[in-house]
């Protein structure tokens, strides 16, 4: 019996020694350790595996920089050389970058087919006298107050009147100008653009839209002399014509 006891002991104690030895994982992960900085009262921030980092796409603006370059190549070829298949294509170009976007024309089409009160800016800003047609640019004028000058006319005014637009329109341009002083350019829906020039003040501003009867500016006869001379002229695409033909409504009514 004793034998046998041995026996098993011996068999026990062989089968320990050939069982092959692992090792004990630890209990914590390395993220439970303080790092330094924190063991002296740093916060750590998160570790960023910099392979994971991606650099920025700059696909998207390559392109667009290149379509950039291109245009701008394909129109200083344009003006310099003398094929005759692009000196058809000059005029377009010339105009594209030469003439004014359709603001008024956009406007209109807008206003038939989507406007809302949420999107009328700039439409209330100015005064409007009335919903009957008044004289254009001023009321009262008298056809032997006005005479040519330059590309339009001069009206003589005699007493303060307002300045209102030949026409529902968007306001390209509210300022001073060497040769006309305070003037704006309006542009209207059918591509028409009319200038009102020697202002004494002006009521509109870069990009509104105004109505027909609604007050753009004023006019003040020069204390010197009794009047001043307001400019007035219309332009039909590149060409100007006779303004006189615009001037429309009561003479005798402000």
């Amino acid at each position: 019996m004793n034998r046998k006891l041995d026996e098993i002991r011996s068999n026990i104690a062989k089968r320990k020694m050939n069982r092959p030895v692992t090792k004990k994982k630890p209990t914590h992960s390395y993220n439970s350790l303080l790092d330094d900085e924190e063991k002296h009262g740093y916060t750590s921030f998160p570790r960023v595996d910099h392979g994971q980092i991606s650099s920025p796409n700059t696909t998207k603006y390559l392109s667009k920089f290149l379509l950039s370059a291109i245009i701008i190549f394909f129109t200083l070829f344009t003006y310099q050389t003398q094929f005759p298949l692009l000196n058809t294509i000059k005029p377009f170009v010339h105009s594209t970058l030469t003439e004014d976007l359709p603001f008024a024309t956009v406007q209109a089409w807008y206003d038939e087919h989507f406007a809302t009160p949420f999107l009328n800016f700039g439409r209330d800003g100015g005064r409007v006298v009335s919903n009957q047609s008044v004289s254009v640019p001023v009321s009262g004028v008298q056809m032997d107050k006005v005479r040519d000058y330059e590309d339009g006319i001069y009206i003589e005014v005699t007493e303060d009147k307002n300045v209102y637009p030949l026409d529902r329109g968007t306001v390209l341009f509210a300022g001073k100008k060497d040769a006309t002083g305070n003037t704006i350019i309006i542009q209207h829906e059918d591509g028409t653009k009319s200038v009102y020039g020697h202002l004494e003040t002006i009521d509109v501003f870069h990009y509104q839209f105004v109505s027909p009867n609604q007050v753009i500016a004023k006019v003040q006869p020069d204390e010197v002399i009794g009047f001043t001379n307001m400019y007035f002229a219309v332009q039909e695409g590149s060409q100007y014509v006779d303004p006189v033909q615009y001037i429309l409504g009561d003479t005798d009514a402000e």
